[in-house]
């Protein structure tokens, strides 16, 4: 079964494309009784935004890294700092909406790993944890 289009929803509201476009996109230029007609449609139709069609419009992802540079036995052991840190900002970041990527990154190749990562524009932002002062990481992610 296909997903449901702006297309397909335009077409059960008898509205146009671009009407369904920006109550979808929360914009206050329809009517309230245009908006409940096409937020009925949606509701029947199961219509659910396209993330990558939004994400390359507005060019951002709604996701932040969490970059844990340590090794898995340690970072992923019984330290409780390490799972604190991944909680609170899990829970932080979902109150504002956005996602989190936890991406370990133990070794020299996870890191380049991350950096490829993170450079090709698939998260908005990175927060790094490691427990090391002398860690390449951060400068390279800063750059």
């Amino acid at each position: 079964m296909r997903r449901p289009t702006l297309e397909a929803v335009a077409a059960r509201a008898g509205v146009s494309r671009s009407t369904v476009s920006r109550v979808v996109n929360g914009q206050p230029t329809v009517t309230p009784d245009i908006r409940d007609v096409v937020m009925r449609a949606v509701d029947e139709l199961g219509y659910v935004p396209n993330g990558a069609a939004r994400n390359l419009v507005t060019q951002r992802t709604n996701s932040v890294a969490l970059v844990v540079s340590e090794q898995p036995d340690r970072a992923f052991s019984d330290d409780p700092m390490f799972s604190t840190v991944i909680r609170a900002a899990s829970l932080e970041l979902e109150a504002v909406g956005k996602q989190v990527v936890l991406l370990p990154a133990g070794s020299p190749e996870s890191h380049a790993r991350v950096e490829k990562y993170v450079a090709g524009g698939h998260v908005d932002g990175v927060m790094l944890v490691s427990g090391r002062g002398a860690d390449p990481l951060p400068g390279a992610l800063t750059r």
